[in-house]
């Protein structure tokens, strides 16, 4: 499963109506499947990585209390769940690039060398 609409059409066939509430505080208005999957699919349009679910792993998730499920939570966000970015996790959080001669590359050490990714 490689995009939203495919994550819709498989919970849409795959959830009950009615969820059990969560837990977790930050997901206790989320109380049906329409609910459920309008967070999930907005989620995967906000997270910074490409999501690929397989169906074993899609197998292994317990449907019936996915807001709780460990293995829905490490696969597929919610947007009620997601956090802001902080400073520390940018690229470049040390401002090393400012000292480098060229874009994208710190070299520090003499036999070190760090590539600074943009995404």
């Amino acid at each position: 499963m490689k995009t939203a609409q495919q994550l819709r059409d498989f919970l849409s066939a795959t959830l009950p109506d009615q969820l059990e509430q969560s837990a977790d505080p930050a997901l206790q208005h989320i109380g049906t499947r329409d609910e459920f999957i309008d967070e999930a699919t907005t989620a995967l349009g906000n997270v910074p990585m490409a999501i690929r679910l397989t169906p074993y792993i899609l197998s292994r998730m317990n449907w019936n209390n996915p807001m709780d499920d460990p293995i829905r939570r490490q696969f597929v966000p919610l947007r009620s769940s997601l956090l802001p970015d902080i400073e520390q996790s940018k690229p470049d959080s040390l401002h090393e690039e400012a000292d480098s001669l060229v874009s994208g590359l710190v070299h520090r050490y003499p036999d070190r060398a760090l590539f600074l990714s943009k995404y």
